[in-house]
């Protein structure tokens, strides 16, 4: 397998996501496939920003299975997502919507300055990504951030962390089923069933 370090180091040092500070960490939290893209998500703690790096799917393969020589180009498009009680979320995970340019994204808010070193979660919120039609070397068209909405049980902000989504259903234009699955940072999980309701 290729050895990825070369690729890791180059966007560690990106002054757009965390430019080689010991303060601020490269923390990809989620990835996702849309047509010919790899889309890749950084998730911002209280220091750095959220951001979304683009690669080439075609490209970054030809590189990652050895075709390639050279490092395959990225576009960074950094994002400010909604807060929770004052503290900005963070991307967590990601999955492309079937049949769409849509990417459905979760990003929850922690209170720690470390990716590392896990901090109370506040809650979690769910949202896209939209327009991603641009390809590396050319700017992103019409990434923009769609609504979002907080992910609540029985009336209330649910507390926990969700770390990955899955399309199960589209509700016939009404809205679409998921599954999510959270990290309590002590080595349980749940499995949720969401419903994202549009009318």
């Amino acid at each position: 397998p290729r050895d990825v370090s070369e690729l890791y180091d180059r966007l560690r040092n990106d002054s757009s996501l965390a430019g080689g500070s010991d303060e601020i960490k490269l923390n990809i939290e989620a990835g996702a496939v849309m047509g010919d893209q790899l889309l890749l998500f950084q998730r911002a703690s209280k220091k750095g920003r959220n951001a979304l790096i683009t690669f080439s799917l075609p490209e970054f393969l030809g590189w990652f299975t050895g075709d390639a020589a050279n490092l395959p180009k990225y576009e960074i498009t950094p994002y400010g997502l909604p807060s929770l009680d004052g503290l900005e979320t963070g991307f967590s995970g990601a999955v492309a919507e079937p049949g769409s340019n849509t990417v459905l994204l979760c990003a929850s808010a922690e209170n720690t300055s470390d990716p590392v070193r896990d901090g109370r979660v506040l809650g979690s919120i769910i949202g896209k990504v939209s327009g991603l039609t641009g390809i590396p070397g050319n700017p992103v068209e019409a990434a923009a951030l769609a609504d979002w909405a907080e992910v609540t049980l029985e009336g209330e902000r649910f507390s926990g962390k969700i770390e990955s989504l899955a399309v199960m259903k589209d509700l016939a234009g009404k809205g679409m089923l998921l599954r999510a699955v959270t990290d309590d940072d002590k080595g349980g999980s749940e499995l949720l069933e969401i419903r994202i309701s549009e009318e």
